[in-house]
């Protein structure tokens, strides 16, 4: 069985995929396709505009897919800045500097 999606729902998906960094998987839970479908749907996008496989579909991939999840991005920062206090802790217990 064939479903037929609107070319502007088609658009839409497509949208939150290239501009707002969402995932396929995001996309299939949110907008009810399946995940084949959409990945389709990506395929031919390529095709249509000639953007090899492999390659971001807009040059700010990466800066946009942070920005579709800001508190994952802000938890990971603090971790690392945890970390980084814990190692200097450990240097200053290491030169009695504490005590």
């Amino acid at each position: 069985m064939s479903l037929h999606y609107k070319v502007s729902f088609k658009d839409k998906v497509l949208n939150k995929h290239i501009n707002e960094g969402y995932s396929i998987r995001r996309l299939s839970k949110e907008f009810k396709v399946g995940r084949t479908t959409i990945q389709n749907w990506i395929r031919s996008y390529r095709l249509e505009n000639d953007i090899e496989e492999g390659k971001p579909l807009t040059e700010d991939i990466v800066f946009t897919s942070t920005q579709a999840n800001p508190k994952k991005q802000l938890m990971k920062e603090i971790e690392m800045q945890m970390d980084v206090m814990s190692a200097f802790l450990k240097e200053l217990e290491r030169w009695d500097v504490l005590d």
